[in-house]
């Protein structure tokens, strides 16, 4: 990106970019990375999603394994059933999100705002959930195996350690 645009003009383009994405999830995709060839090398290349808006909008079962959404504006958005894993989600906000079944196995949710947040079921296991708020947030049968808690406010308000 030409580094003269200034923070309009990048929010704005942020916004098509984010439209076009909504457009191939309609349409039916449901993976978003691609695979590039560069000197004979095949490299997955992921998209880079941060500071996108999301909010309110159906992403059930699509496939953000890896993908950067930190910053991401993702409130009331359905992700239900969604991969996930490895993602950056730091900074974001995900209040009432449904998360129902969704794999976010080694996330990265530092400082995210899960509050009332759906996580029924969902796998959480080595995630990175430090200084996240989980306030009022549904845990119920989520694996959080090995997850990171450190400074995060848990459903009942409390910090843990």
């Amino acid at each position: 990106m030409n580094a003269d645009l200034d923070s309009q003009q990048l929010r704005q383009l942020a916004q098509q970019y984010a439209a076009e994405f909504l457009k191939q999830y309609a349409a039916g995709d449901r993976n978003f990375s691609k695979v590039i060839v560069r000197n004979g090398k095949f490299y997955v290349s992921k998209p880079n999603l941060k500071w996108m808006d999301f909010s309110h909008q159906t992403l059930s079962w699509a496939n953000f394994a890896g993908v950067n959404l930190s910053e991401a504006l993702l409130r009331q958005t359905d992700l239900s059933k969604t991969d996930l894993s490895e993602a950056n989600l730091s900074q974001s906000d995900l209040r009432e999100a449904n998360l129902y079944g969704a794999d976010l196995s080694r996330a990265n949710l530092s400082k995210a705002n899960l509050t009332r947040a759906d996580l029924t079921g969902a796998k959480l296991v080595n995630a990175n959930l430090s200084g996240a708020n989980l306030k009022h947030a549904i845990l119920l049968n989520a694996d959080l195996t090995g997850a990171i808690l450190s400074r995060t406010q848990m459903p009942d308000g409390t910090i843990h350690p």
